[in-house]
Protein backbone atom coordinates (compact mmCIF):
# COMPACT_ATOMS: atom_id res chain seq x y z
CA UNK A 1 0.00 0.00 0.00
CA UNK A 2 2.88 2.35 0.71
CA UNK A 3 4.25 1.67 -2.77
CA UNK A 4 0.84 2.32 -4.34
CA UNK A 5 0.62 5.64 -2.50
CA UNK A 6 4.15 6.59 -3.50
CA UNK A 7 3.44 5.86 -7.17
CA UNK A 8 -0.21 6.88 -7.08
CA UNK A 9 0.14 8.92 -10.25
CA UNK A 10 1.15 5.79 -12.16
CA UNK A 11 -1.84 3.70 -11.07
CA UNK A 12 -4.36 5.05 -13.59
CA UNK A 13 -2.05 4.74 -16.65
CA UNK A 14 -1.12 1.21 -15.55
CA UNK A 15 -4.80 0.21 -15.31
CA UNK A 16 -5.63 1.64 -18.73
CA UNK A 17 -2.65 -0.05 -20.36
CA UNK A 18 -3.34 -3.42 -18.71
CA UNK A 19 -7.13 -3.63 -18.61
CA UNK A 20 -6.98 -7.41 -19.12
CA UNK A 21 -5.57 -7.84 -15.58
CA UNK A 22 -8.31 -8.49 -12.98
CA UNK A 23 -10.96 -6.85 -15.17
CA UNK A 24 -13.58 -6.56 -12.41
CA UNK A 25 -11.22 -4.81 -9.99
CA UNK A 26 -9.63 -2.73 -12.73
CA UNK A 27 -13.04 -1.60 -13.92
CA UNK A 28 -14.07 -0.55 -10.43
CA UNK A 29 -10.85 1.41 -9.95
CA UNK A 30 -11.18 3.07 -13.35
CA UNK A 31 -14.68 4.22 -12.37
CA UNK A 32 -13.02 6.05 -9.47
CA UNK A 33 -10.27 7.50 -11.62
CA UNK A 34 -12.83 8.73 -14.17
CA UNK A 35 -13.89 11.19 -11.47
CA UNK A 36 -11.02 13.47 -10.38
CA UNK A 37 -12.77 14.16 -7.05
CA UNK A 38 -13.17 10.42 -6.32
CA UNK A 39 -9.53 9.75 -7.29
CA UNK A 40 -8.36 12.51 -4.95
CA UNK A 41 -10.45 11.10 -2.11
CA UNK A 42 -9.08 7.64 -2.82
CA UNK A 43 -5.52 8.93 -2.47
CA UNK A 44 -6.39 10.71 0.77
CA UNK A 45 -8.09 7.67 2.30
CA UNK A 46 -5.23 5.41 1.23
CA UNK A 47 -2.83 7.75 3.02
CA UNK A 48 -5.01 7.59 6.14
CA UNK A 49 -5.04 3.79 6.04
CA UNK A 50 -1.24 3.71 5.83
CA UNK A 51 -0.69 6.31 8.57
CA UNK A 52 -3.14 4.59 10.89
CA UNK A 53 -2.20 1.05 9.99
CA UNK A 54 1.59 1.27 10.19
CA UNK A 55 1.49 0.88 13.97
CA UNK A 56 -0.60 -2.29 13.69
CA UNK A 57 1.71 -3.72 11.05
CA UNK A 58 4.81 -3.04 13.16
CA UNK A 59 3.30 -4.65 16.25
CA UNK A 60 2.06 -7.65 14.27
CA UNK A 61 5.48 -8.38 12.77
CA UNK A 62 7.08 -8.29 16.21
CA UNK A 63 4.42 -10.35 17.99
CA UNK A 64 4.53 -13.07 15.33
CA UNK A 65 8.21 -13.64 16.02
CA UNK A 66 10.07 -15.98 18.35
CA UNK A 67 11.59 -15.63 21.78
CA UNK A 68 10.15 -14.40 25.11
CA UNK A 69 7.59 -12.08 23.51
CA UNK A 70 5.47 -12.28 26.64
CA UNK A 71 7.82 -9.69 28.16
CA UNK A 72 7.19 -7.08 25.45
CA UNK A 73 3.64 -7.86 24.28
CA UNK A 74 1.93 -5.31 26.51
CA UNK A 75 4.43 -2.65 25.45
CA UNK A 76 3.55 -3.13 21.77
CA UNK A 77 -0.19 -3.12 22.45
CA UNK A 78 0.21 0.09 24.45
CA UNK A 79 2.23 1.63 21.63
CA UNK A 80 -0.77 1.22 19.32
CA UNK A 81 -3.06 2.91 21.84
CA UNK A 82 -0.60 5.77 22.25
CA UNK A 83 -0.26 6.12 18.47
CA UNK A 84 -4.04 6.39 18.14
CA UNK A 85 -4.14 9.00 20.89
CA UNK A 86 -1.28 11.06 19.45
CA UNK A 87 -2.80 10.91 15.98
CA UNK A 88 0.20 11.51 13.74
CA UNK A 89 -0.78 11.41 10.03
CA UNK A 90 2.22 12.60 7.98
CA UNK A 91 1.05 11.24 4.61
CA UNK A 92 -2.46 12.59 5.08
CA UNK A 93 -1.17 16.02 6.05
CA UNK A 94 1.15 16.17 3.03
CA UNK A 95 -1.66 15.33 0.60
CA UNK A 96 -4.17 17.61 2.35
CA UNK A 97 -1.67 20.46 2.32
CA UNK A 98 -1.10 20.03 -1.40
CA UNK A 99 -4.83 19.93 -2.18
CA UNK A 100 -5.70 22.82 0.12
CA UNK A 101 -3.16 25.15 -1.47
CA UNK A 102 -2.89 27.31 1.63
CA UNK A 103 -6.61 27.20 2.48
CA UNK A 104 -6.54 26.37 6.21
CA UNK A 105 -10.23 25.58 6.40
CA UNK A 106 -10.06 23.14 3.50
CA UNK A 107 -6.90 21.59 4.96
CA UNK A 108 -8.67 20.87 8.27
CA UNK A 109 -11.71 19.49 6.45
CA UNK A 110 -9.54 17.07 4.48
CA UNK A 111 -7.75 15.93 7.63
CA UNK A 112 -11.09 15.25 9.34
CA UNK A 113 -12.40 13.42 6.26
CA UNK A 114 -9.34 11.18 6.15
CA UNK A 115 -9.47 10.31 9.85
CA UNK A 116 -13.17 9.50 9.74
CA UNK A 117 -12.60 6.66 7.29
CA UNK A 118 -10.32 4.77 9.71
CA UNK A 119 -11.99 5.65 13.03
CA UNK A 120 -14.18 2.50 12.87
CA UNK A 121 -11.01 0.41 12.79
CA UNK A 122 -9.60 2.22 15.80
CA UNK A 123 -12.85 1.75 17.68
CA UNK A 124 -12.88 -1.95 16.87
CA UNK A 125 -9.35 -2.34 18.25
CA UNK A 126 -10.15 -0.42 21.42
CA UNK A 127 -13.37 -2.39 21.95
CA UNK A 128 -11.65 -5.70 21.34
CA UNK A 129 -8.69 -5.16 23.64
CA UNK A 130 -10.35 -3.00 26.29
CA UNK A 131 -13.36 -5.26 26.79
CA UNK A 132 -13.33 -8.68 25.14
CA UNK A 133 -9.61 -9.31 25.69
CA UNK A 134 -9.25 -7.20 28.82
CA UNK A 135 -8.13 -10.06 31.07
CA UNK A 136 -5.65 -11.27 28.46
CA UNK A 137 -4.12 -7.80 28.15
CA UNK A 138 -3.89 -7.56 31.95
CA UNK A 139 -2.10 -10.91 32.00
CA UNK A 140 0.52 -9.69 29.54
CA UNK A 141 0.88 -6.50 31.56
CA UNK A 142 1.56 -8.50 34.71
CA UNK A 143 4.05 -10.71 32.83
CA UNK A 144 6.45 -7.78 32.76
CA UNK A 145 7.20 -8.53 36.43
CA UNK A 146 8.96 -11.68 35.24
CA UNK A 147 11.41 -9.59 33.21
CA UNK A 148 14.34 -8.60 35.41
CA UNK A 149 14.84 -5.38 33.43
CA UNK A 150 11.26 -4.13 33.49
CA UNK A 151 10.68 -5.11 37.11
CA UNK A 152 13.29 -2.53 38.14
CA UNK A 153 11.08 0.23 36.70
CA UNK A 154 7.75 -1.25 37.77
CA UNK A 155 8.56 -1.43 41.50
CA UNK A 156 5.87 -4.07 42.11
CA UNK A 157 4.14 -4.60 45.45
CA UNK A 158 2.22 -7.53 46.90
CA UNK A 159 -0.90 -6.10 45.23
CA UNK A 160 0.93 -6.05 41.90
CA UNK A 161 1.85 -9.72 42.27
CA UNK A 162 -1.83 -10.57 42.63
CA UNK A 163 -2.29 -9.46 39.00
CA UNK A 164 -0.50 -12.65 37.93
CA UNK A 165 -3.76 -14.43 38.66
CA UNK A 166 -4.84 -13.32 35.20
CA UNK A 167 -2.83 -16.30 34.03
CA UNK A 168 -5.19 -19.17 34.92
CA UNK A 169 -2.29 -21.48 35.76
CA UNK A 170 -1.04 -18.99 38.39
CA UNK A 171 -4.40 -18.44 40.11
CA UNK A 172 -3.35 -20.13 43.36
CA UNK A 173 -3.40 -18.48 46.79
CA UNK A 174 -0.37 -20.34 48.13
CA UNK A 175 1.67 -19.56 45.01
CA UNK A 176 0.79 -15.85 45.02
CA UNK A 177 1.67 -15.65 48.72
CA UNK A 178 5.03 -17.31 48.06
CA UNK A 179 5.78 -14.84 45.26
CA UNK A 180 4.91 -11.91 47.51
CA UNK A 181 7.22 -13.23 50.25
CA UNK A 182 10.04 -13.76 47.77
CA UNK A 183 9.53 -10.41 46.01
CA UNK A 184 12.01 -8.39 48.15
CA UNK A 185 14.79 -10.88 47.35
CA UNK A 186 13.88 -10.81 43.66
CA UNK A 187 14.01 -7.01 43.53
CA UNK A 188 17.33 -7.01 45.36
CA UNK A 189 18.80 -9.55 42.94
CA UNK A 190 17.56 -7.67 39.89
CA UNK A 191 18.62 -4.23 41.12
CA UNK A 192 21.20 -2.73 38.79
CA UNK A 193 21.40 -5.77 36.50
CA UNK A 194 21.65 -4.67 32.86
CA UNK A 195 21.02 -7.15 30.08
CA UNK A 196 20.00 -6.34 26.53
CA UNK A 197 19.31 -9.66 24.80
CA UNK A 198 16.29 -11.85 25.48
CA UNK A 199 18.50 -14.91 25.75
CA UNK A 200 20.45 -13.26 28.58
CA UNK A 201 17.19 -12.63 30.44
CA UNK A 202 16.33 -16.31 30.22
CA UNK A 203 19.83 -17.30 31.32
CA UNK A 204 19.52 -14.98 34.33
CA UNK A 205 16.49 -16.91 35.54
CA UNK A 206 18.32 -20.18 35.08
CA UNK A 207 21.30 -18.99 37.13
CA UNK A 208 19.05 -17.64 39.91
CA UNK A 209 16.61 -20.53 40.10
CA UNK A 210 18.05 -21.78 43.40
CA UNK A 211 17.87 -18.41 45.20
CA UNK A 212 14.51 -17.42 43.71
CA UNK A 213 12.74 -20.78 43.38
CA UNK A 214 9.15 -19.51 43.26
CA UNK A 215 9.72 -16.61 40.87
CA UNK A 216 11.98 -18.74 38.70
CA UNK A 217 9.34 -21.46 38.39
CA UNK A 218 6.69 -18.89 37.48
CA UNK A 219 8.97 -17.19 34.94
CA UNK A 220 9.59 -20.51 33.18
CA UNK A 221 5.84 -21.05 32.82
CA UNK A 222 5.10 -17.50 31.73
CA UNK A 223 7.86 -17.65 29.10
CA UNK A 224 5.93 -20.42 27.35
CA UNK A 225 3.02 -18.04 26.68
CA UNK A 226 3.03 -16.59 23.15
CA UNK A 227 0.90 -13.62 22.06
CA UNK A 228 0.04 -15.22 18.71
CA UNK A 229 -0.29 -18.63 17.08
CA UNK A 230 2.61 -17.96 14.69
CA UNK A 231 5.15 -19.95 16.72
CA UNK A 232 2.87 -23.00 16.89
CA UNK A 233 2.13 -22.75 13.17
CA UNK A 234 5.85 -22.77 12.42
CA UNK A 235 6.16 -26.02 14.36
CA UNK A 236 3.44 -27.57 12.20
CA UNK A 237 5.22 -26.35 9.08
CA UNK A 238 8.49 -27.94 10.24
CA UNK A 239 6.69 -31.21 11.00
CA UNK A 240 5.04 -31.23 7.58
CA UNK A 241 8.42 -30.77 5.91
CA UNK A 242 10.08 -33.49 7.99
CA UNK A 243 7.45 -36.25 7.97
CA UNK A 244 5.39 -37.85 5.23
CA UNK A 245 2.44 -40.27 5.35
CA UNK A 246 4.77 -43.24 5.76
CA UNK A 247 5.92 -41.78 9.09
CA UNK A 248 2.47 -41.26 10.60
CA UNK A 249 3.25 -43.84 13.25
CA UNK A 250 6.54 -42.22 14.35
CA UNK A 251 6.94 -42.15 18.11
CA UNK A 252 6.49 -38.89 20.01
CA UNK A 253 10.13 -38.65 21.09
CA UNK A 254 11.25 -39.09 17.45
CA UNK A 255 8.95 -36.30 16.29
CA UNK A 256 10.02 -34.01 19.14
CA UNK A 257 13.74 -34.59 18.62
CA UNK A 258 13.48 -34.10 14.85
CA UNK A 259 11.59 -30.81 15.19
CA UNK A 260 14.02 -29.50 17.81
CA UNK A 261 17.06 -30.41 15.70
CA UNK A 262 15.55 -28.80 12.62
CA UNK A 263 14.49 -25.60 14.38
CA UNK A 264 17.67 -25.14 16.39
CA UNK A 265 19.74 -25.85 13.30
CA UNK A 266 17.96 -23.11 11.33
CA UNK A 267 18.38 -20.65 14.18
CA UNK A 268 22.08 -21.50 14.37
CA UNK A 269 22.47 -20.78 10.66
CA UNK A 270 20.81 -17.35 11.16
CA UNK A 271 23.30 -16.53 13.89
CA UNK A 272 26.19 -17.50 11.65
Amino acid sequence: MQQVLEYFGDVEPFLRENDYLAPATSGHLLDLFNSPADAADLQLELAALIDGGVHFVTATYVLEGDGPLVFSCYEHLSAIVNAITIGSFPNVEAIARQRAGGNTRLFNQLITQAKECIIPGFRFYQQKFSNELHSVVRAFRSARMCCLVQVQQLHPTAASVDELRNFSFLDDNALIASLADELPHYLAKADGVQVTSDSDKVKWWSSNSSTLPHWSAVAKKVLLVQPSSAAAERVFSVMEALFNRQQDSALEDTVEASVMLSYNGSQHQKLL
